[in-house]
């Protein structure tokens, strides 16, 4: 009877051109030769290896690519009703936060606050279905959202999040999977703000009670669009539907970022290897700094990795390279500078 490291190097044989075999710590290591199915083969492989409860990792290394083969625990894919129960308390506790924001937002208009929830929470749960809706179209497997209560004096919500059940097999799916989310919200966030911009004022500061906000670049062209040239003795008054915009905007940017496990750190990471996706993520750690993100550059700098997809060799192309320019534009156009 084989033993179980001898079925997976029968496995590994009949799919790759392996030059050697040797095993370290307690994984299989594979040293192969490029094949032109690699992609699929690879993929067969790990779905084969998931029924004997061990997990592939495809990498380069030096002048030729490596598998590594180790046990692992694939997590249950029956979870739907627990996540469902979750979404729907997250949703429910979130909904009342967003509510009382648009409340203090809005001088107690109920409608108002009503119109400020209905735009928050579109923009924040059409995100993350943006990430579910793809994930199921890529074969990646991933919960329903959990949505984050925030503290009603500043918007009522932290956004939402959805989690991997699985790793990801391959960069393409890394990469769609990573921006499906931050595509929709900033499409509904413009739209969003322009629609809240149209029902805003403009008032002379000292007749303004409430923060002066930093503006993004997006906003101010959408400023222009509907008021036109703003005298330099004016501001905007933003109607909390614009405000529901401006949070869309912001929180999509952030996302956007390339940073560890952040939507923007999945569309880069599936370009780019594990070292030179640090350097790019030092890179906006600094412009955070700069422009007034402190806080959130601090902690990124703790949580800067991003394990990548486990065929990390095949990388995106095509059509699919101008994904990243589009991330940063939607970055750039989004961003609010704090300082």
């Amino acid at each position: 009877m084989e033993s179980m490291s001898e079925i997976i190097v029968n496995e590994v044989k009949s799919r790759f051109n392996v030059e050697s075999v040797y095993v370290e710590n307690n994984v299989l290591r594979f040293n192969i030769s490029p094949t032109p199915n690699i992609d699929k083969q690879f993929k067969d492989l790990v779905e084969v290896l998931r029924k004997m409860n061990h997990i592939a990792i495809l990498k380069s290394e030096a002048k030729s690519l490596r598998i590594d083969v180790a046990p692992y625990v694939w997590p249950s894919r029956n979870l739907w009703k627990r996540d469902l129960i979750v979404t729907l308390i997250s949703l429910g506790v979130t909904l009342s936060t967003i509510f009382y924001a648009g409340l203090l937002l809005s001088n107690y208009e109920r409608l108002t606050a009503l119109l400020y929830t209905f735009a928050m929470v579109l923009i924040i749960g059409l995100h993350e279905m943006g990430h579910f809706i793809a994930g199921r179209l890529m074969g990646v497997k991933v919960s329903t959202p959990i949505f984050i209560p925030g503290l009603p004096q500043i918007g009522g919500t932290f956004g939402a999040v959805i989690r991997l059940r699985e790793p990801i097999i391959d960069t393409k799916s890394l990469l769609i999977v990573g921006f499906s989310g931050p595509l929709v919200s900033f499409i509904l966030s413009t739209i969003i703000a322009y629609i809240g911009l149209s029902w805003s004022t403009l008032a002379p500061p000292q007749q303004v009670q409430g923060v002066l906000l930093p503006s993004s670049l997006l906003l101010d062209i959408l400023g222009r669009l509907i008021f036109g040239p703003i005298a330099q003795n004016y501001i905007i008054v933003l109607h909390p539907v614009a405000f529901a915009g401006y949070i869309g905007l912001l929180i999509t940017a952030l996302n956007l970022t390339p940073i560890g496990q952040l939507d923007g750190g999945h569309v880069f990471r599936a370009f780019l290897s594990k070292r030179s996706f640090r350097m790019v993520s030092l890179i906006f750690i600094l412009l955070l700094l700069i422009m007034g993100y402190w806080g959130m550059a601090i902690i990124a700098l703790f949580i800067m990795e991003n394990p990548g997809a486990l065929n990390d060799v095949s990388k995106p192309r095509g059509i699919e390279l101008l994904i990243p320019i589009l991330a940063v534009i939607i970055w750039v156009l989004s961003i609010a500078v704090m300082i």
